[in-house]
């Protein structure tokens, strides 16, 4: 259960996986894996040896490659599309989505899709070196105040068919906290909408109020001690008066209805 960890990171091993979980659980921690990594990252610097071997393993740490997708074990039933249909679904979904880049006159992305993946490994490549990393919405990616692009390495390796660690490991560090903002976000969701509830049932009073407010201190102090670089939204009485407003005033399109 170990053993992939040690290839591939510890994100690639279940029983790791498992014990994050069971420590987000017990002790209410946003991203416990992330925090993880981060811990190295901080001690011994970003993209080293001892981080990327977090991160990614002996493959990361020696060879600044991540084999964390093709080492971890998986559901074994499928889950997607393409892995329903097997490989012709697949050369089909990239047909398909050659086409849409082709017809956005995104000429290097719908060159990737359509050619073989030695091919298209190389384009990307040279995209992710001159343009740099983008989104699916061609939206540039920044990491700190740069744009983040593959340098010359990043760019053999993709050449070569494999993941960069760099490039993975920035991106899944971003995905990661993306997750945790969303959490948040749920977490100001079900506050808002108790109180929608309280005030539509007009069930209000000092104790359902003062429940609320509970479950807002809750909030924020979790919010405060989760690291600056979320930039997490605290709830303060500017945010409960505009979510008592929203169940009493209809939004601006609906008033000038006719």
């Amino acid at each position: 259960l170990m053993a992939p960890a040690i290839v591939a990171g510890t994100g690639a091993s279940l029983l790791a996986k498992l014990s994050f979980q069971i420590i987000k659980a017990l002790f209410d921690e946003p991203d416990p894996e992330e925090q993880f990594y981060q811990w190295f990252e901080d001690t011994f610097g970003e993209d080293t040896f001892m981080s990327r071997g977090a991160r990614h393993g002996a493959a990361g740490a020696m060879f600044h490659v991540n084999l964390r997708g093709s080492i971890q074990m998986n559901n074994p039933l499928p889950t997607e599309l393409s892995e329903i249909a097997g490989a012709p679904g697949s050369i089909a979904i990239d047909l398909y989505d050659s086409m849409v880049y082709f017809s956005k006159s995104e000429w290097m992305k719908g060159a990737e899709k359509l050619s073989p993946t030695f091919l298209g490994s190389a384009i990307k490549a040279r995209r992710e070196s001159t343009e740099g990393v983008t989104t699916g919405t061609y939206m540039p990616v920044f990491y700190g105040s740069e744009r983040l692009k593959a340098d010359p390495m990043d760019a053999a390796l993709r050449y070569l068919s494999f993941n960069p660690s760099r490039l993975s490991g920035i991106r899944e560090k971003q995905w990661r906290e993306l997750k945790v903002t969303q959490m948040f976000t749920e977490r100001r969701s079900e506050i808002k909408r108790q109180i929608n509830q309280m005030l539509v049932q007009g069930t209000a009073s000092e104790e359902k109020w003062a429940g609320i407010f509970n479950s807002i201190q809750e909030y924020n102090n979790r919010a405060i001690a989760t690291p600056d670089k979320y930039r997490l939204t605290l709830i303060d009485d500017k945010w409960i008066m505009r979510a008592v407003r929203d169940t009493e005033i209809p939004k601006k399109r609906e008033k000038i209805r006719r």
